[in-house]
């Protein structure tokens, strides 16, 4: 009797879904407030495993949303460095970020750094104020000096008004469209200062 070779059967091979298209990293520390102190990292989970480091800036504030009416709305923001306002001398944002389902991570507190994870509000275009890689409102050509007495008072220099229209960073219909929906992990830390940075 002669046996026939088989071929041994092959599981069939798992195509993974092409990873999608991923925001650059935005380093906003340079325009941030009390980025030599604290230190906020936004990581996004651009698809399955794959995650980037997205937002970087200073000190952070995580709210609700003043109408959520505890429906799970918050805001993670941040605000330009003192010594700039708008015209109405309120202080800008450099980030709003809106998000749903906010939680403490698995970790919560690891080495220093309290880790939150949420997702980007799919359904709040325009509380999505987000800006990308070089943006900085103070160098923009409509940017001015304030010349307000009391102002000129305390700073003799005087301060930077950003230009109407950059009390928040404009919408970006692109940005959104690439991370409305999509998890990330929030990291709120100290700087420790004479270290070097990862």
């Amino acid at each position: 009797m002669i046996r026939k070779h088989r071929e041994p059967k092959l599981a069939p091979i798992e195509m993974c879904p092409p990873i999608r298209e991923a925001p650059a990293e935005t380093d906003l520390r340079g325009i941030s407030r009390a980025a030599d102190c604290c230190l906020t990292t936004v990581i996004l989970r651009v698809d399955w495993d794959i995650k980037l480091k997205w937002l970087v800036f200073g000190l952070a504030e995580l709210c609700r949303q003043s109408d959520s009416k505890n429906d799970g709305r918050w805001r993670l923001e941040g605000r330009m460095t003192s010594g700039v306002t708008d015209v109405e001398h309120d202080s800008p944002y450099v980030v709003r970020l809106p998000l749903i389902g906010l939680q403490l991570d698995g970790l919560a507190v690891c080495y220093h750094t309290t880790h939150f994870v949420a997702w980007v509000d799919p359904n709040d275009p325009t509380g999505f104020h987000v800006p990308g890689p070089g943006y900085d409102p103070t160098k923009h050509k409509n940017a001015v000096l304030c010349k307000a007495k009391s102002c000129r008072e305390e700073s003799p220099k005087g301060h930077i008004l950003v230009p109407p229209g950059f009390y928040v960073p404009p919408f970006d219909p692109e940005l959104y469209r690439l991370v409305r929906g999509k998890q990330v992990e929030i990291q709120i830390g100290p700087v420790f200062k004479g270290e070097e940075e990862e």
